[in-house]
């Protein structure tokens, strides 16, 4: 609750009505703003999502579309099937999680987040939260607009009932958090970013949550190579209506230091492996030049040596279209 803000009007102190209660958390209940502003909880998600907003709304019936059903028939909880699915998350043997696990796991090599307050951004099924609080975070609140169970918060009393963890639930756009300045040590997106049409928005808003010298941690995200100016991409996604751009290294970069934040790429583990092992879908997007080198012996040593020189990181994923990590450190 002291980390809340009000969407309206900014103000914290809200005011905590409870309806129902287990040992855990409030199940139902709704907080209440000097400026007149009430916000729900149910089934444990605190639902500060401003309404009227039909980009949001647009976004998830898009989503709903792509899953395959709508508001009137969603998949329930005791679906077993469903549930080991959801279990074994981010694990999968199809795209995009065959890639986004071994990246994601990545990260605890790099940073240790043990005691640290987390923002996880565009949560979704909330499988990234229940590691992130699990491994350690000792206050994690996923935020997403999606409440649907199997897409978006709900998906959380899953995971919450069987594992030895906790973290909060918050509906909420990204754009307009409404959390204390200054009050998360990291925010995390997995393939979240690119769903902002206004980068440098975001940017600044991940940078005001965070405190000094905290971090944000991005994984999964698309990155274009430079001499292609399409933004949008022509997908199932965007026809039906989700909001999804692709950006080049040097946007998010540029958008992340107009905040405030000093980013610096990490080379995904699933990248290198992919480049170095020969997988055609990746080679199809990397500069020709690459491609010719990948060819020889010699010449996967000499890239593998190029991924791990800054500079020459930024070379290639400026002539490549490549799935993009990276970190950023508010100064």
């Amino acid at each position: 609750l002291p980390a809340l803000r009000c969407p309206c009007c900014g103000a914290g102190d809200l005011e905590l009505q409870v309806e129902a209660r287990d040992a855990r958390e409030v199940r139902s209940g709704s907080l209440r703003c000097r400026c007149g502003g009430e916000y729900r909880i149910a089934r444990g998600v605190a639902d500060l999502l401003q309404p009227d907003n039909e980009v949001i709304e647009r976004e998830i019936r898009g989503w709903r579309e792509i899953a395959g059903f709508n508001q009137h028939d969603m998949p329930g909880a005791d679906d077993p099937a469903m549930r080991a699915d959801l279990m074994a998350l981010p694990w999968g043997t199809q795209p995009p999680w065959i890639h986004v696990a071994p990246d994601f796991f990545q990260l605890f090599e790099y940073f240790d987040l043990r005691g640290t307050r987390i923002v996880d951004l565009g949560a979704g099924r909330t499988w990234s939260s229940r590691y992130l609080a699990a491994f350690g975070g000792a206050e994690v609140i996923a935020v997403d607009p999606m409440l649907d169970m199997t897409l978006g918060l709900h998906t959380a009393d899953i995971y919450l009932e069987r594992n030895d963890c906790y973290f909060e639930r918050l509906r909420a756009d990204m754009h307009r958090l409404p959390l204390a300045d200054g009050w998360a040590d990291v925010v995390f997106g997995c393939a979240t970013l690119h769903h902002s049409s206004d980068l440098e928005r975001l940017m600044g808003e991940v940078a005001r949550v965070l405190r000094r010298g905290g971090l944000l941690l991005a994984i999964s995200e698309p990155n274009k190579r430079a001499a292609i100016l399409q933004r949008r991409p022509d997908n199932a996604e965007t026809a039906a209506g989700i909001n999804e751009q692709i950006y080049t290294l040097a946007e998010y970069f540029a958008a992340a230091r107009s905040a405030g934040l000093r980013p610096r790429a990490i080379v995904p583990r699933t990248v290198r492996q992919r480049m170095l092992y020969g997988e055609s879908n990746l080679r199809e997007g990397l500069d020709p030049w690459l491609v010719r080198l990948l060819r020889r012996r010699c010449g996967l040593r000499l890239v593998d040596l190029m991924l791990r020189v800054p500079i020459l990181l930024r070379w290639i994923y400026r002539r490549s279209n490549l799935p993009l990590s990276f970190y950023a450190v508010k100064a």
